[in-house]
């Protein structure tokens, strides 16, 4: 008697430099989704994605960029902490960070650049979104945790891209 094997599917692509940022909404603590295309054609974004749990590295990220923020916005540019959490669990890490985090309600965001097991080990990673959704750099942490330096250098970058 044969056995039914499984297909070897391919593995959906991870979203990569030159990518379109998919069009997800995003859930705040307090409720309302907010649609990524709202920042279409107006800011440039970093979006720092996180698992359920924040790790130590992840926590580290945030608070740095917690205090880069006044760069990050001098390059037309907006910080999105992203997790997969509970509104209930993001609300408490969002007091406990002093930073407000977003939720990824089914995992979308997460899964498209990150892949379908979304772990504590590709977290956090950060996208780097021109004002057009074009995504300019995709930082996951191996072997060491994203940037600080790095994001801004990609913020600037892309400021001297655009012809304004």
């Amino acid at each position: 008697m044969r056995t039914a094997s499984r297909p070897n599917l391919p593995r959906p692509a991870l979203l990569k430099p030159g990518d379109r940022l998919p069009d997800v909404r995003l859930q705040r603590v307090d409720g309302p989704l907010l649609p990524l295309v709202h920042f279409r054609q107006r800011r440039n974004l970093v979006i720092v994605l996180l698992g359920p749990e924040v790790s130590a590295p992840g926590q580290a990220l945030l608070e740095e960029l917690a205090r880069a923020r006044p760069a990050i916005q001098a390059e037309t540019a907006e910080l999105l902490a992203v997790t997969t959490a509970s509104p209930q669990q993001a609300g408490e890490l969002t007091h406990r960070l002093g930073l407000p985090l977003l939720v990824d309600p089914d995992g979308m965001l997460h899964r498209a650049a990150l892949g379908p097991e979304i772990s504590g080990e590709r977290t956090p990673s950060v996208l780097v979104v021109d004002r057009y959704g074009e995504i300019y750099a995709v930082l996951r942490p191996d072997p060491a945790p994203p940037r600080v330096a790095d994001i801004l250098e990609w913020l600037r970058f892309i400021e001297l891209q655009c012809p304004e």
